[in-house]
Order: C-alpha cells, then sequence, then structure tokens
C-alpha cells in the first residue's frame, strides 16, 4: 500500500508538472469561441484610432507588490549569468549616467525625452553585455554605480507619467527603462550587500508598481505587452507568481486576439508605422517568451486552435520582404504613424553602430525554435549580439 501510495504521489506531481507547461489544458481562450467579429470589425475600421479596436481590457490586477526585505536580501542572479557570443556588442558606454530625479516628460515620439533617454538605455544594456562577455568587474562596477547612485537619490520621481494621461500611465520613455534596470540589478546582485540590495530593491519595486498601474485601455498592443513583460522579469527575480501569472495571461490574450494570419490588429493598423509595431509586438512577446525560459517554462509554442507566436513571426519575414502587404490593414493613423502606408517606416531593420536593433527577437526565435526566417535571418545575421530599448540584450541572455 506504501509503495502504491508513494507511486500515485509521484505520478501526480509529474502530471501536474506537465499540466502547469501545457496552457491548453488550462487556458480558456481554447474553449471560446473565435474572435472573427473583432477581426472584420478592425479591417473594416477607418482610422487606427476607432473603437473597433478595443476588445480584450487590459485588466489592472496588480496595484500593490509586497515585498519583505529578506526576499531582497537572498538574491543571488535568479535571472542567471552565463556568458554568449551574443553578448558580444561593438562597444559598451563607460559614462555612469547622472540620476535622473526629474524625467521632464513631455510625451512627444522622439524629441527631447528620446534624446534624454537614449543614452540610459545605451549605458545599461552595452555594460550587462559587457559584463557577461567579460566578466572581470569593469562593468559590474559601472552598473553598481548605476544603480546605487540612482536608487538612493530616488530617481525618476518627478514627472514620469505620459502628460496625456498623468493620472493612470508611467511614460513609455520611462517603462521601457524597467526590463534592462531589473536584468541590471539581477547580473549584480552576488556582488552587493544586503543593504545596498534591499535599497535598489525597493526603488526599483516603486517603479514596477507604477508600470502595473497604468491603464492602456481595452484593447492589446505593444506597450501593454512591455508592461507585461516587466511584470515577468520582476516576477522570476522576487519570486512572485502572481506577477508571472498575469504576464502569461497577457501572451495569452496576444495569440487570442491576433488574426490567422499571424497580425496584431491594433498594431498593424497604424499607417505607414503597422510593420515597425507588429515588430514591436512580436519583439516583446519573443522577449517574453525567452526570459520565461530561463525558468523551464514553454510559451513558445503555446497556441490558440494552431495560432500561436509563429504566425506573428512568420507574417512579418513576408512583410519586411514586402512591406506592400499591410496595405489591407493599414489606416489614417494621426498622431499614431511616422511615414505613409504608400512609403512606411522600414527603420526597424537597421542595425545601429552601439548595436541596437529591433529585430534582435529573430535569433531567440531561431534558438526556441530551431527555424531560420527567409528574410530576417540573413538581415540580422552579423556574428554578434544585438539589444533592443525596452525589452534589454534578451538574446546575451536567452541564447547559448
Amino acid at each position: 500500500m506504501i509503495r502504491i501510495a508513494i507511486a500515485l504521489v509521484v505520478v501526480f506531481l509529474l502530471s501536474s508538472s506537465a499540466w502547469a507547461k501545457n496552457w491548453n489544458t488550462s487556458d480558456s481562450r481554447v474553449t471560446e469561441s473565435e474572435p472573427a467579429d473583432f477581426w472584420n470589425k478592425t479591417k473594416n475600421a477607418k482610422s487606427c484610432n476607432g473603437p473597433e479596436f478595443d476588445h480584450i481590457p487590459d485588466e489592472i490586477s496588480i496595484q500593490r507588490i509586497a515585498v519583505e526585505d529578506n526576499v531582497f536580501e537572498e538574491l543571488n542572479e535568479p535571472l542567471g549569468f552565463r556568458s554568449s557570443t551574443y553578448c558580444k556588442f561593438n562597444y559598451a558606454e563607460k559614462r555612469v549616467p547622472v540620476p535622473l530625479v526629474d524625467a521632464k516628460i513631455n510625451s512627444k515620439y522622439g524629441g527631447e525625452d528620446q534624446k534624454r533617454f537614449q543614452p540610459i538605455y545605451e549605458f545599461i544594456n552595452t555594460n550587462i553585455g559587457l559584463n557577461r562577455l567579460e566578466p572581470n568587474g569593469i562593468a559590474l562596477n559601472r552598473l553598481k554605480e548605476f544603480l546605487l547612485s540612482w536608487s538612493s537619490a530616488d530617481a525618476l520621481s518627478q514627472n514620469i507619467r505620459f502628460t496625456l494621461m498623468k493620472e493612470f500611465r508611467l511614460d513609455f520613455h520611462v517603462q521601457s527603462l524597467l526590463p534592462s534596470m531589473i536584468i541590471a540589478y539581477s547580473d549584480i546582485s552576488k556582488s552587493l550587500s544586503k543593504d545596498e540590495k534591499v535599497q535598489i530593491g525597493k526603488w526599483l519595486n516603486r517603479l514596477v508598481e507604477q508600470s502595473q498601474q497604468s491603464y492602456f485601455y481595452s484593447r492589446q498592443d505593444n506597450k501593454v505587452y512591455l508592461r507585461h513583460l516587466t511584470a515577468l522579469l520582476w516576477g522570476i527575480v522576487i519570486k512572485n507568481d502572481k506577477l508571472i501569472e498575469q504576464a502569461k495571461k497577457s501572451y495569452q490574450n496576444a495569440i487570442f486576439d491576433m488574426r490567422p494570419d499571424g497580425t496584431f490588429p491594433k498594431d498593424v493598423s497604424r499607417g505607414g508605422s503597422g510593420i515597425h509595431y507588429q515588430n514591436r509586438s512580436t519583439n516583446a512577446l519573443m522577449a517574453m517568451a525567452g526570459y520565461a525560459s530561463l525558468i523551464g517554462e514553454d510559451w513558445i509554442h503555446y497556441n490558440v486552435r494552431g495560432r500561436s507566436i509563429k504566425n506573428a513571426v512568420m507574417w512579418l519575414d513576408a512583410a519586411n520582404a514586402d512591406p506592400t502587404l499591410n496595405r489591407i490593414y493599414a489606416r489614417n493613423c494621426d498622431g499614431g504613424s511616422r511615414a505613409s502606408i504608400d512609403n512606411p517606416d522600414m527603420t526597424h531593420l537597421n542595425i545601429l553602430l552601439n548595436s541596437e536593433s529591433d529585430i534582435s527577437w529573430v535569433v531567440v526565435y531561431t534558438h526556441l525554435t530551431d527555424e531560420k526566417l527567409h528574410f530576417l535571418s540573413n538581415r540580422g545575421a552579423g556574428g554578434g549580439g544585438y539589444w533592443t530599448t525596452a525589452y534589454g540584450p534578451q538574446a546575451c541572455l536567452i541564447v547559448n
């Protein structure tokens, strides 16, 4: 009887583990009817800003994140620490940014906000790469100085909200700093004293809380996925299952909302920037799948009736080779597009001198699926690593 009981317990544990990783057995999306009405409405929309794109609300499920000091004190590289050829960037920025207490957000695309934040993105991501590639203390000390000085000054505590919606949205430029700062915190955690871990941890937790309180209407798009990517990374670091599950639900919503051809309705509608924003969403979701793989979870193969992130990838591969494919979905988009429908914005294909690239997700996709793409794999083949503003140096962490 004892042997039988033990056997049953083992079977239960194994089946529970399999069930936890097989989303299709527990996901309500599998039994819901297809959102065909939503797809048809968005296809017939006159403007990218129309109510046709309201569908699944971006729920605010976590208002406060309670973390005991001992959780921070016990941190020991919770995201892992391994080197990779994809950590090799063209250079690492040496100058540690001065704490930015007042973000002075004016919420314009590009402009002064982008100029002010770009050196910070570059500093964090390139030094994460260098620290992993050459762990000799040089880049580590830069990251340590950055996080200690910024947390001590309570940086990013003034004027950090989107100016048109101050009451409920953290600005995109501030939101975009969080994933790479969380990764940096994990990477240097072994070198920090307990007091330093708590100081930085409490500061980051305040920012993550504010990001999770940011509401993005009743729709799914790249900004929503960035919020949940932040939740996933912080959930892994502080071992908070609710944050991880919240991110997982967002990933499920994205695949459910996605058309069978792989397009995300809201993103591709954005006029001449439709392909660019489809790429942003795909990049965010690929980063989520990649970072989830660090804790042994398989998100890349999640599907709803055969639709998975692969559909989005295949459409992007084709649309980047032939941008006219998006004319069927692109709509007038005042204030939400940086190019014309006939001459779309394709700057996401650029690889900058600082190794920044919006197609850094391609190598992660190949790593997780063992599949190469016809157009994008050749475009991004450079022998080194790339990082992306908002999503971090994902290939450096994920790809062997």
